[in-house]
């Protein structure tokens, strides 16, 4: 079907999908480290910096003139900053720097084996999307962490233009772009969905939308909330009832246990050690928790209702 076609077909919601978790009754949420099923278990996902690099693919998206759709998302990513919370006055210094290059490389998710080669990739796929299994997504947020400390390490958002037309005037036929694209950021900041209607963050927005252009208190609390000015990063704490503090669970402490071990010893029956031979050879080992990095996808998906006259 041509991306044009699912305006006609049927009215459209657009639905900001967060791994499929059930919504539930507090404000804003933080992505967590998730086990093998999916499941959020582990600490938040944040940022261990406060001035995280971005890089624009060397190609927009031949849904906008000229190069508007580049502007339009340095808008989205300037939202985020300089942001004051509603409550309190507290404020939160997390700052987006655009590279000086545009990228001539495709590549979703973090190179191991070069690690300076990695790019927090902004990248419009017009001629293909690359999940053609996952139907109706219109923007994808991948991101890279450690799974013990929730530390991101990498982060990129693709855009379906292949499937969906884009524009920036807010036109009701079209997804916009600064309206999408701020949401994805948040997620690329470690945030989850909110339930608080007409957040940036909340689930669901409607065609030719722009409202999530602009953040409201929840968004701007849970920004500064993970990331005080001049403070190291915002958790709930321990003690702290989930449902009160949006699942923002602190890192865990990495386990490092030494022991010594005796690998041999002589046989001449000495005691104790001589400086000229050792009676025992000791070893001793540090044992450290294996750390992963893995992969997180967030996506901005449609969702089909009947159409009605």
């Amino acid at each position: 079907m041509h991306k044009t076609s699912y305006r006609f077909a049927i009215n459209l919601i657009v639905t900001l999908c967060f791994n499929l978790f059930t919504l539930n009754a507090y404000a804003f949420m933080c992505a967590r480290v998730s086990d093998s099923d999916g499941n959020a278990v582990g600490a938040s996902l944040s940022w261990f910096k406060r001035d995280i690099p971005y890089t624009y693919f060397e190609e927009g998206t031949s849904d906008i003139n000229g190069y508007l759709e580049f502007s339009a998302l340095t808008n989205s990513f300037a939202t985020w900053q300089s942001l004051t919370a509603c409550s309190g006055g507290s404020t939160s210094d997390i700052k987006f720097t655009e590279t000086a290059w545009r990228s001539n490389t495709d590549r979703i998710g973090y190179n191991y084996l070069d690690p300076e080669d990695n790019e927090n990739l902004i990248i419009f796929r017009d001629d293909k999307w690359p999940l053609p299994g996952q139907i109706g997504i219109i923007g994808l947020t991948t991101t890279t962490y450690d799974t013990m400390s929730g530390q991101i390490i990498d982060a990129d958002i693709e855009f379906n233009s292949a499937d969906f037309d884009f524009g920036i005037n807010g036109e009701e036929d079209l997804i916009d772009l600064q309206n999408a694209a701020t949401h994805e950021i948040g997620h690329i900041l470690g945030l989850g969905h909110s339930d608080v209607v007409g957040s940036t963050m909340e689930a669901q927005a409607k065609f030719g939308e722009i409202s999530k252009r602009d953040l409201e208190c929840d968004d701007r609390d849970a920004i500064v909330f993970k990331y005080p000015a001049d403070a190291p990063n915002g958790y709930c704490a321990y003690t702290q009832a989930p449902q009160t503090c949006g699942y923002c669970e602190p890192p865990d402490e990495i386990d490092i246990t030494t022991s010594i071990e005796i690998i041999a010893s002589d046989s001449d029956g000495h005691t104790g050690c001589s400086t000229t031979n050792n009676s025992f050879f000791l070893a001793v080992t540090s044992m450290l928790t294996l750390t992963l990095f893995i992969l997180r996808r967030h996506w901005l998906k449609i969702l089909r209702v009947p159409h009605q006259d």
